[in-house]
């Protein structure tokens, strides 16, 4: 009741993927008229449930605004659940971006750190990454209550903060009219998908393997010798040393393989078009076919 009636709040949210698509809410910080904090713990079926239940008016209320950070992944979450996720008024990442499109990440710590001089504990690196990662459901409740609570409030600064710069940058337009309705369209996108033709992506795949064999064969003859094509050491000895090409360009490890760099010496030599042919076409098989392939549900 106190939520509703506050007729805002911010949203962070815990999820966990359990599968490639099965996704497990853990837990949600929200906050409200200004500071209050309250951190649930759905980290069970039940609690989940009835979490669902009696917060699914809230979530479906325009009339109740909501902030959130890359507040995404949480509306197709309870769009999952059947729950349409109305009023949100504010993600405090996609502002970010607008703001500073040149950053790599835009975490809540790191822009707390930047646009509001207040260090708060990261909870990506208490997360950790690759043999050290612990999913959200496996940290103390203790830590991760207190943790996504703080970034709850932070979220609300944040928006106070990034309302003012987007205003002065004169970017109202870009991210109310455009950015921030594009969160519900990719979440919609994300939800519905697209259909594949499955029999007609092996078939291409199978055409596409065919064509880089071949190509493979065509470098080695070339070169004289076998070498690994995607090593740009290997490639660059072959080129630079092996063959003679002029060598445009060198980084800290050796020879620079990259594509402007082939591009200028492809009129020097038969294999640098060969190469460049060969690229495109693994790149096609293994971000595009096989990529679809591995993620067809």
């Amino acid at each position: 009741n106190d939520i509703a009636s506050a007729g805002e709040f911010s949203i962070y949210y815990l999820i966990d993927k359990v599968e490639a698509f099965t996704e497990k809410l853990i837990g949600i910080a929200v906050t409200y008229n200004g500071n209050n904090s309250v951190y649930i713990d759905v980290n069970s079926h039940i609690a989940e449930e009835a979490f669902l239940q009696k917060f699914s008016d809230i979530f479906e209320s325009p009339d109740i605004k909501k902030i959130g950070h890359d507040i995404k992944n949480f509306i197709t979450y309870l769009k999952r659940k059947n729950i349409k996720f109305n009023g949100l008024s504010f993600d405090s990442m996609i502002a970010a971006y607008i703001i500073d499109p040149s950053r790599s990440t835009y975490t809540v710590s790191e822009l707390s750190e930047t646009y509001l001089n207040m260090p708060v504990e990261s909870i990506e690196l208490l997360a950790g990454k690759g043999k050290s990662f612990t999913p959200y459901g496996s940290m103390p409740y203790e830590k991760i209550s207190v943790i996504a609570a703080q970034h709850s409030e932070i979220v609300i600064r944040l928006k106070e903060a990034f309302d003012r710069i987007i205003r002065e940058n004169d970017q109202e337009e870009l991210y109310y009219k455009i950015e921030l309705p594009l969160v519900e369209v990719l979440s919609d996108m994300e939800y519905w998908g697209f259909k594949v033709n499955i029999d007609g992506l092996r078939e291409f795949s199978h055409e596409l393997e065919g064509k880089i064999n071949s190509i493979t064969e065509d470098i080695y003859n070339m070169a004289g010798e076998q070498f690994n094509i995607n090593s740009p050491k290997q490639l660059g000895t072959i080129l630079f040393e092996k063959l003679k090409l002029p060598a445009l360009k060198k980084t800290k490890t050796g020879y620079s393989t990259n594509a402007e760099v082939l591009e200028q010496l492809s009129w020097q030599h038969d294999i640098v078009a060969k190469i460049l042919e060969y690229r495109q076409l693994v790149k096609l098989k293994s971000t595009y076919v096989e990529g679809l392939i591995n993620v067809v549900n």
